[in-house]
């Protein structure tokens, strides 16, 4: 029997989603001592997908998880939802961009240092859905291009509905002396550079800066791609601008925007970077990026001239630390997503702010406009953030728990029903699912639709309960064999509605448990296996970043049983062990291998 308990209403606009993680909160760790979430998007079944890397001294890696729609960590990608990617021809390898294609592959961005030439390169890989490199994009799933000289970054992708994928970062040409521009790049679905786009694949614009960067884009109302980022007055760097370029969607400059395609203003200090950009419906540029003492945004007309309506003089200054996300929403009201000042050592906040389309402080939305979370750990920051198909918004960084910086996620409700979801449970009750929920509060709540489904992505109506009581029953007769998950859809009367945590139920399920001695292990590994029932099991032993190194098959018996593998030929290390039944049931054990 699974049960959740709140205390707070449900669906509060800014307070923290109570069925997502503990209390709206969920961190994931992974081996190494240092993770940080630099990028994050939505699949289509909900899950999301957070992305950064792993930071040491030698060689950082890439490091991916896939979160349920409840927070937990989707075991069906890679190993117990985390993928960890070592590239063996490169070091300082950064995941600063993620994008789920149409036919759910995912693709991530950043940057390489390959070793050879030691040139800071383009690195792009992509995954197929169970977080598998996909061989059929360049090499094994991996690709390198260098566009410029030693210095290169992926910061955004855009996955386009044809199958192309749209890159943006910046490049150092070194042609004729030192410098750094804003890049874009465009891929075929294979991986290799879309000759039709730029020049051989590769666009960029040339300024009078020696340093222009560009860390986000998005496409216009008119399919034009805007650019956001900086652009350095001097050789050091101790003067920048926000900056925008906004080229054609072949790879072309689009000289009609600003001049020569460039905007550029000083929105907070000496040392500004935009970091984020957002079109509204009326097709006017909001920009979000932060600069030595604060935050700060500056909205533009389509055709690239500062919109005085907005804020003061077109600008907006806000209070936080680095990173602010902004997020046109579906009301028109614009949300920035950052991190509250902290002194190092202490807890770090999640800060969200939310504006009206004038520039103006939405008092409405949390505290006077402003939602701050003390996350746990200490040093915590907000590096990305999301909004969902259904509204809510996932903020995703990092924090320190005992010496380790772990991803953190939070989520939030951005929109209002009338109703106070206290429990909902499910149990078995002799052939029966039995599901109970209770409320504290419904005002124009008008039903409940209880849905369900065989793998908690695509769920289907299984019945009705009309609202107005406080405590509510719905028995699934006919439940299905093997795993069932249940939610609720909570619908009012005005039509909006939101959907509860999820509940699942096995029926008729084999037990099959493994537990391994010695762990640590040096020469041989032994097995010993508790089953319900005679099964052929497949045994495989994985390394962290997925590859399997090791297989064999056995039968294993009612009962328990003792078995033992042979690893002496192993490197030592951090390995998984994972037994696969032949209907596809798994058991996973993790082992070190000395």
């Amino acid at each position: 029997m699974l049960m959740m308990c709140w205390g707070v209403g449900f669906g509060q606009p800014g307070t923290l989603d109570a069925s997502f993680g503990n209390s709206g909160i969920a961190t994931v760790a992974f081996d190494s001592s240092s993770t940080e979430a630099y990028c994050s998007a939505q699949q289509a079944d909900g899950k999301s997908i957070i992305a950064g890397s792993s930071i040491d001294s030698v060689k950082n890696k890439f490091v991916i998880s896939r979160l349920n729609v409840d927070g937990t960590l989707d075991s069906s990608f890679g190993i117990f939802g985390k993928k960890t990617l070592n590239f063996p021809i490169s070091i300082n390898n950064y995941a600063n961009a993620v994008a789920i294609q149409t036919d759910g592959k995912i693709v991530i961005g950043g940057s390489g240092k390959e070793q050879t030439t030691f040139s800071q390169q383009f690195l792009l890989i992509r995954l197929n859905i169970t977080g598998s490199l996909d061989s059929t994009f360049g090499n094994d799933g991996v690709v390198y291009t260098n566009p410029g000289y030693r210095f290169s970054s992926i910061q955004r992708i855009i996955a386009k509905p044809n199958g192309k994928i749209l890159v943006c970062g910046f490049d150092d040409p070194r042609t004729p002396t030192y410098s750094i521009r804003m890049c874009l790049g465009q891929y075929n679905s294979n991986g290799t550079l879309d000759s039709s786009f730029g020049i051989n694949g590769i666009a960029n614009i040339v300024t009078p800066y020696i340093d222009t960067r560009s860390y986000a884009m998005v496409f216009t109302s008119q399919n034009k791609i805007l650019l956001a980022g900086r652009v350095c007055l001097d050789g050091n760097c101790q003067n920048a601008d926000f900056a925008i370029v906004r080229f054609l969607n072949n790879g072309l400059v689009d000289s009609t925007f600003g001049t020569n395609g460039l905007v550029s203003a000083n929105v907070i200090d000496s040392v500004d970077g935009g970091c984020s950009v957002a079109i509204q419906s009326d097709d006017k540029i909001v920009m979000a990026g932060f600069g030595n003492s604060s935050l700060g945004m500056i909205r533009y007309k389509p055709d690239g001239i500062t919109d005085s309506t907005f804020g003061i003089n077109g600008k907006v200054l806000m209070n936080g630390v680095a990173f602010p996300q902004i997020h046109i929403l579906s009301n028109g009201k614009i949300l920035v997503t950052t991190t509250e000042s902290h002194v190092p050592g202490t807890p770090g906040n999640f800060k969200l702010i939310e504006y009206n389309n004038d520039g103006t402080i939405n008092n409405g939305f949390g505290n006077i406009g402003t939602v701050v979370t003390t996350l746990p750990g200490i040093n915590a920051s907000g590096q990305t953030s999301l909004i969902q198909t259904d509204g809510k918004i996932v903020v995703a960084g990092n924090t320190t728990i005992n010496s380790k910086s772990n991803f953190v996620i939070a989520r939030y409700n951005l929109t209002t029903l009338p109703l106070h979801l206290l429990t909902f449970t499910a149990k078995r009750a002799n052939n029966t699912n039995l599901l109970n929920w209770t409320t504290a509060q419904e005002v124009n709540t008008d039903r409940f639709e209880i849905e369900r489904s065989s793998n908690s992505r695509e769920f289907s109506k299984l019945g009705v309960v009309k609202a107005g009581n406080t405590t509510y029953t719905f028995t699934d007769n006919n439940p299905l064999k093997g795993v069932n998950y249940y939610r609720l859809k909570m619908m009012d009367k005005d039509g909006q509605f939101t959907y509860s945590p999820i509940r699942s139920l096995t029926i008729n399920n084999s037990q099959l448990t493994i537990a391994i001695f010695p762990n640590p292990a040096h020469n041989k590994l032994q097995l010993q296996i508790e089953s319900d029932k005679k099964v052929a099991l497949k045994m495989d032993i994985i390394t962290q970043d997925g590859k399997v190194v090791l297989s064999s098959n056995i039968s294993a018996v009612e009962g328990s049983m003792l078995h033992s593998i042979n690893i002496a030929a192993l490197q030592s290390g951090t390995y998984f062990l994972r037994a696969t039944s032949g209907n596809g049931e798994q058991s996973v054990v993790k082992f070190e291998k000395l």
